[in-house]
């Protein structure tokens, strides 16, 4: 009988832990890996801008998308077999942004679960330069969700540069 029991609750904590994951996504947005170029304006609308950059390559772009209100330029790549990355950067300025990033961190978490892998790395460089470097990474069976913040101080400059990226694996 206890054993039973036992059984049983091992059964519905798992059922409870397996329904608040999140669920597999293929793409961001309306988008969808694989999708053609009439797919993606269909999806996205007139905001999606093309943009010739190779044989057989095409990159889209969007402006002023926001993530947990911090706006960036997106690139959507697409090549022959359809739509297989998609950017949000917004390239180095020279301030910290240490704001902006745990507001954008934040969003992705409540959106894609609390449980990413994480890669934290700080370098103190002699005389008092020192680089942080944090990686967010989730991985679901479609699509991989990537948010870098990549922070450089030096003497004379500071870089920081804030991005996420969602990829089909390969």
């Amino acid at each position: 009988m206890i054993l039973r029991a036992l059984i049983f609750i091992g059964a519905l904590a798992a059922g409870v832990a397996q329904a608040q994951q999140v669920p597999d996504i293929a793409g961001w947005n309306n988008t969808r890996w694989g999708m053609n170029p009439e797919q993606l304006r269909a999806a996205l609308g007139p905001v999606l801008l093309a943009e010739q950059t190779q044989i057989g390559l095409v990159r889209y772009s969007m402006k002023d998308v926001s993530i947990g209100g911090v706006p960036f330029d997106v690139q959507l790549l697409v090549n022959p077999i359809g739509l297989t990355d998609i950017a949000f950067g917004s390239g180095f300025v020279n301030r910290a942004r240490d704001t902006e990033a745990a507001a954008i961190e934040a969003a992705l978490r409540a959106q894609y679960g609390n449980d990413p892998e994480v890669i934290d790395k700080e370098n103190i460089a002699p005389g008092g330069g020192r680089s942080v470097y944090r990686e967010l990474n989730w991985r679901f069976p479609s699509t991989t969700v990537r948010f870098l913040h990549n922070l450089e101080i030096s003497s004379t400059a500071t870089n920081d540069h804030l991005s996420v990226t969602f990829s089909r694996p390969r």
